[in-house]
């Protein structure tokens, strides 16, 4: 069956690619169709094939599938499905004229990543002993991160104004270090406190959570309350599927019903921050929120992520017809950001532009201009193509998925210590990845093995 579904998606892909249309056309229903009804159903056969293999729900690809159709294929859904169209159609689709393109990019980018997860079927299993780990001097040095981050970030952060005023606000300078540092470490800390209690479950799963580290728990329960009370979900939403994803993978399997509700629960919590954080009340925001909360259909739970493909239908108005592709140049943010400031030294000696650093400044230059309100955010398809064009979405996607297989697969049967970091970092940013940039991870890996080489101490059992 494995064997066959990748012969299916080799042969599938292929047909997709000889179905490419015009970068500008009218819309096609029954192209459009096609497109849908070939990646769902593959997505679908993934997903059961899959739960032939691994017993776990909680899983790296199926959070990035999930969040991959929101973004990509949600608006898609709600037009050819419910005949819903954006009110806004301008401000999505910026012409509809594009959809069918922008379509069959995603349709292309999704299959591809499913033939590169096809194509790993195995790896050599670790046969190195189990560590037990001392994380003292990382659980130490992560709550003095928080707490240097909580009194260097400013008042801005936790007032909530700028969702209210629109604004996009973002730590600066120092504090903006601080708090991506401490994200960093923080995984870190999550990783080896559930790799050393992971053989402790027996019949309770609170049982079993209550019994961790209590200076964990409390720094884990302060950090998400204080930053989910600001409106701030990212956060949050990467270390509770960090935690999760792990917990599923060496403590005990989440079932599908235990994933449907997770996904049931955590959207709507997040719906009602998302509302309430952009109001100015007296309530707390959660109250606020519920205040707010007009749901017309299930499709609301999700809608502000599905709005982020309008990053994509951006990119293919502009490029290639207003400015070639850039080959690899809206990715020296990413890479310059592995060397604290190297950003700032880049743009003022160089004299390049802020827009040219990255997708997301690109695109919110094409919506705002020079002086932008707030940042569009970029999405993993549009991302890709403006660098590369379709070929770099089909061979970058193809690569994804191989890595994320890889990941899944060292979770299951490896015990080395260093794809399990990279599993636990891709795992924080599976969900939203696909309205991130595809090097979205380079810092954060490449961050954590110094930290896990002087905090960390390794001993045999």
């Amino acid at each position: 069956m494995r064997k066959a579904f990748k012969y299916i998606l080799f042969f599938l892909l292929i047909f997709l690619l000889i179905l490419r249309p015009e970068v500008r056309s009218n819309i096609n229903a029954n192209i459009l169709n096609l497109y849908l009804i070939s990646f769902l159903s593959m997505v679908v056969l993934h997903l059961y094939i899959e739960s032939k293999i691994y017993r776990n729900w909680f899983r790296i690809d199926v959070f990035f599938l999930l969040g991959f159709t929101i973004v990509h294929f949600q608006w898609l859904i709600m037009y050819r499905f419910s005949n819903l169209i954006p009110k806004n159609l301008t401000r999505i689709w910026i012409d509809d004229d594009y959809l069918n393109y922008g379509t069959w990019l995603s349709v292309i980018g999704g299959v591809s990543f499913l033939l590169g997860y096809w194509s790993l079927n195995k790896i050599k299993k670790n046969t190195k002993p189990l560590l037990n780990f001392n994380y003292t001097k990382l659980l130490y040095f992560t709550i003095a991160l928080f707490a240097l981050f909580l009194l260097s970030v400013g008042s801005g952060f936790f007032s909530g104004a700028r969702y209210i005023k629109g604004e996009s606000y973002t730590p600066g300078g120092l504090s903006s270090y601080i708090k991506i540092l401490f994200s960093i470490s923080l995984t870190l800390l999550t990783v080896f406190v559930v790799l050393n209690n992971k053989n402790s479950h027996k019949k309770s799963f609170l049982r079993w959570m209550m019994a961790l580290n209590k200076s964990y728990l409390i720094l884990v329960l302060v950090y998400v309350i204080t930053f989910l009370a600001a409106g701030d979900r990212g956060g949050p939403i990467s270390l509770i599927l960090t935690l999760f994803i792990l917990i599923g993978s060496f403590v005990r399997p989440f079932k599908l019903k235990e994933l449907v509700l997770a996904i049931v629960v955590g959207a709507s919590l997040m719906t009602i921050i998302s509302l309430g954080r952009g109001v100015d009340s007296n309530n707390n925001i959660l109250e606020s929120g519920y205040e707010n909360l007009e749901l017309n259909s299930g499709y609301d739970f999700t809608l502000e992520l599905a709005n982020s493909v309008r990053t994509l239908y951006t990119s293919v108005s502009q490029v290639p017809m207003n400015h070639d592709f850039f080959y690899g140049q809206l990715w020296s943010g990413n890479v310059l950001s592995v060397v604290p400031f190297a950003q700032t030294v880049y743009v003022q000696m160089l004299g390049v532009d802020n827009e040219y650093l990255g997708s997301a400044e690109y695109i919110t230059f094409l919506t705002f201009g020079k002086n932008p309100r707030s940042g569009e955010g970029t999405s993993l398809i549009a991302d890709i193509y403006l660098n590369f064009g379709p070929v770099g979405v089909v061979l970058l996607m193809f690569v994804l998925g191989f890595i994320l297989k890889k990941l899944n697969l060292n979770l299951l049967v490896s015990n080395d210590l260093r794809w399990i970091i990279v599993a636990a970092i891709f795992g924080g940013v599976s969900f939203y990845l696909g309205r991130s940039t595809f090097f979205v991870m380079l810092r954060p890996v490449i961050w954590s093995f110094p930290l896990t080489y002087f905090l960390i101490r390794k001993n045999k059992i």
